[in-house]
């Protein structure tokens, strides 16, 4: 791994429980000291910004950016900005990377839930036991790089494992890939990347090469508070000429019962995810509407956006018709050409993105 191939970007914000063990995991990887980690502080208000000063003075590969709070979109903005390196890749501070292979079979004996679909196994395992530790390999760096460049890809994707805890109750969720892949710019593998990229519910355990970034200008939505890592990854995937798979790569994703991605039923919650899936998919269906080659793709994701409205329900104008779930057209054709659908998706970007 040659110096500055990979800008590891971190935001942070009150991160003082996590981000020592996030930092460890990372510079306990194969040759961690060519790494750029680049940790951008969104105005924490704990002991955050001490801790890193302390790596800092033992490890001169890391740096600190300060901001005042403004999100975690801002923040990774911020820091695709300071990155130098030919790759990025982005991890959250309560997270940790490089799970062995071996940890990850061991889970997959134990699951309770198993499912295999477009090369992804995915499953469900009960925490061995209380004390149950993430074993953690040495590779996660270097495998993703070295398929980026024996392939040439703009997005290699990595798996995870997710460990939830949920008051009383703890258990591991998995997205691995079962084998290294690489997908081209056809429609059909756009389809499958896309479902792939929205399982994966994150931007992070992956690598995306920073010239494709900065030529496609592709940065995340500031002022959008969920959901907005998918439609980072939705759109990278879509836009790459190239996406590869990584299988032996797992980052370890931390899932807290205080998190907001743990999902209520509170009317303020419903809410903000209501918000959040009307400019994701707003904003993708845009991009899928573009050429005609990808109507299949857009009729599958405009489906997908329907079926929202009775999970959310929310039957109002910023939903299309739920009558699209059961629309029979393979190729969406009258949606894909109906003015009043492009109205309506032009007028949920200007309702619901931030003004610049």
């Amino acid at each position: 791994m040659n110096k500055t191939q990979i800008s590891v970007i971190i935001p942070v914000y009150n991160g003082s429980e996590y981000i020592a063990s996030c930092l460890d995991s990372i510079i306990y990887q194969n040759n961690s000291h060519q790494l750029e980690i680049i940790i951008v502080d969104d105005g924490s208000v704990d002991d955050t910004h001490d801790i890193v000063r302390r790596y800092q003075l033992k490890y001169p590969n890391i740096s600190l950016l300060r901001q005042k709070n403004a999100g975690v979109s801002a923040a990774r903005n911020n820091g695709i900005r300071a990155a130098h390196g030919k790759f990025v890749t982005f991890i959250d501070a309560d997270d940790m990377v490089g799970a062995a292979p071996k940890f990850a079979n061991q889970l997959y004996k134990t699951s309770i839930r198993k499912l295999h679909k477009n090369d992804v196994r995915i499953f469900r395992s009960p925490v061995i036991n209380s004390k149950s530790r993430v074993i953690l390999g040495r590779n996660y760096f270097t495998e993703m790089l070295n398929i980026a460049h024996q392939t040439n890809s703009d997005v290699v994707l990595g798996g995870k494992i997710t460990h939830k805890q949920m008051l009383t109750t703890e258990y591991f969720t998995a997205h691995l890939y079962d084998r290294h892949i690489t997908y081209d710019a056809t429609p059909t593998e756009k389809a499958i990347l896309l479902y792939q990229a929205d399982l994966r519910e994150s931007a992070n355990a992956a690598l995306y090469r920073r010239s494709f970034l900065r030529k496609n200008k592709l940065r995340f939505i500031d002022g959008m508070n969920l959901d907005e890592d998918i439609l980072f990854c939705m759109l990278a995937v879509f836009k790459a000429n190239r996406v590869s798979t990584a299988p032996d790569t797992i980052y370890v994703y931390n899932r807290h019962c205080n998190s907001l991605s743990n999902f209520n039923h509170s009317e303020t919650t419903r809410s903000k995810y209501c918000i959040a899936n009307i400019q994701r998919f707003s904003l993708l269906l845009t991009e899928l509407s573009r050429s005609t080659k990808y109507a299949q793709n857009y009729n599958y994701w405009l489906k997908k956006f329907s079926e929202l409205s009775n999970v959310y329900q929310e039957r109002d104008e910023n939903y299309p018709p739920s009558t699209c779930m059961a629309c029979p057209y393979d190729k969406c054709d009258r949606c894909f050409q109906n003015e009043t659908i492009k109205i309506l998706i032009q007028k949920n970007i200007e309702n619901f993105l931030p003004k610049r």
